[in-house]
């Protein structure tokens, strides 16, 4: 987080956020930020698991040398 010109900025790899009217304004728009990210890893960590599954599934459901 950085003031620059009486407003408040903070940093990202996509690139600086704001301007916010205080510090307080910044620092809870990055941890809304951060929990939006989180979220995001989150939910793709999800589909990738229901992607393995499924997919670990078909494979395994199609040999035929399989006792079920």
């Amino acid at each position: 987080m950085f003031l620059t010109n009486d407003t408040w900025w903070y940093g990202t790899r996509e690139g600086d956020r704001g301007p916010f009217k205080s510090r307080k304004e910044a620092q809870d728009a990055l941890a809304q930020f951060i929990r939006d990210v989180r979220g995001d890893i989150e939910l793709n960590e999800l589909s990738l698991l229901d992607k393995t599954e499924s997919q670990s599934d078909s494979v395994w459901d199609s040999r035929p040398d399989v006792v079920r």
